[in-house]
């Protein structure tokens, strides 16, 4: 068979692969898959049913234990591919299938806190001491670019690390790496927004209030004015051709608002959303507020155990998501002590991907992700190759294939309550 009509005839076992997707006929799919092998050119496949894969496998956890013909698959696609990006990508997901605890991939995934510095005072946020991500940190996390899918950059400020600028411009030279920065927005000039615009960048402004005086309380030493310029700056930027095109709804636009939900601002939701549509936000996170060593005055705005405000944010919520859809804003709700917006909480642990994924450098300490309950190293004592396959991360990814995961795993990550978005790659 020519390569034109092996291209045709894979393309046709692709389409048959999506419809058959969402009918949960996975075993059939991966047969088909197998075949397509035969038949087609492994770029063709990677290309087209990668997600699918990726579903299938998330699946098989959610349901029971995968069965071997998965890891067939995946280990066909790992040795027909020499593109080093999917070979690592498959090979990892290959490794979690076959519950291997050292890995020979590299992390998919990273997030790293940059620096502690910050130009304000936000009574929720941790103390800060100065601390600035190594050099010789940033060194690694360079080297591992040509892998990763996805990295976030996060402070503090990360606009005050003295690593960022460098750190971003080496991703942006990896197309296939997605970034995301999470920042106040306060500091955001023409240079960084020019960078930004036109790269797989999204920019996560945090804010804990549309509303100035409010706004001003919460995050100390802020200027509501500054934050609404350079919002427009970035909208009018963006109007003007250069936002980066996207597929995915969840990842269109490369500006999304994180909204901490506290008992000063929860009436404030309806208001969210219409200050993203207007400054063109593509989504919401909506977070919850945990302890990060903030300041203990701040303990009066936790809500979780209010009865009046959580019934008053089940009934919210769901008029929020209706005005989303509307202005077609994607919508991401991470408050778990809310029954209904959970995925619903499991009897038994629900097994993750985290500890085969990436690591979060969360200052000196390392974690699988941030809700997990230890830490696998420290910047100080190891290197990020150290931990990745070190004694401590290992004990993760037994206890996670083992269902045993006491002591390690967040309780609303045991118990099904956290969000699938955070457990799994979807």
């Amino acid at each position: 068979m020519n390569a034109g009509l092996k291209e045709a005839a894979a393309s046709n076992v692709m389409k048959a692969l999506d419809e058959r997707l969402y009918s949960c006929e996975y075993r059939e799919l991966l047969l088909s898959v197998k075949k397509a092998l035969k038949d087609g050119r492994a770029e063709i496949i990677l290309e087209n049913t990668e997600h699918i894969l990726l579903n299938h496998l998330n699946a098989c956890f959610r349901n029971g234990a995968p069965d071997g013909l998965l890891a067939e698959v995946l280990a066909a696609l790992c040795e027909r591919t020499e593109d080093i990006f999917q070979k690592n990508r498959i090979l990892n997901r290959l490794e979690y299938v076959t519950k291997r605890t050292v890995l020979s991939s590299y992390p998919l995934d990273l997030l790293a806190v940059l620096t502690d510095k910050c130009n304000l005072d936000c009574g929720m946020c941790f103390k800060k001491s100065g601390w600035e991500i190594p050099e010789r940190t940033a060194d690694e996390i360079i080297g591992l670019m040509p892998y990763l899918e996805q990295v976030e950059w996060m402070g503090g400020e990360a606009f005050l690390s003295g690593q960022f600028k460098r750190l971003f411009e080496a991703a942006a030279h990896h197309p296939r790496l997605k970034q995301d920065v999470t920042t106040n927005g306060l500091l955001l000039d023409d240079a960084w927004i020019g960078r930004f615009l036109g790269t797989r960048t999204e920019i996560r402004i945090s804010l804990e209030s549309v509303r100035k005086d409010a706004y001003e309380r919460i995050r100390r030493g802020a200027r509501f004015e500054q934050l609404v310029e350079n919002l427009s700056h970035i909208s009018e930027l963006r109007k003007g051709g250069l936002d980066y095109p996207r597929k995915n709804p969840f990842d269109r636009t490369p500006l999304a608002l994180n909204f901490i939900v506290m008992r000063s601002n929860y009436k404030e939701l309806l208001d969210v959303v219409e200050f993203a549509a207007k400054y063109g936000a593509g989504r919401i996170n909506f977070l919850r507020l945990n302890d990060n060593e903030g300041n203990a005055t701040f303990e009066e705005e936790y809500i979780e155990k209010d009865p009046g405000i959580t019934a008053y944010l089940k009934r919210a919520f769901v008029e929020v998501r209706k005005k989303c859809e509307q202005y077609g804003i994607g919508c991401l709700i991470n408050l778990p002590f809310l029954d209904p917006l959970r995925q619903g909480a499991a009897e038994k642990f629900k097994p993750c991907m985290i500890p085969w994924l990436g690591m979060d450098i969360l200052r000196d300490n390392v974690k699988p992700f941030c809700f997990c309950q230890k830490n696998i190293g420290e910047l100080s004592t190891g290197s990020l190759k150290d931990i990745w396959n070190g004694e401590k991360m290992r004990l993760y990814r037994s206890s996670i294939s083992g269902n045993e995961p006491a002591g390690l795993c967040a309780e609303d990550c045991f118990y099904g309550k956290a969000r699938s978005e955070s457990l799994f790659i979807e």
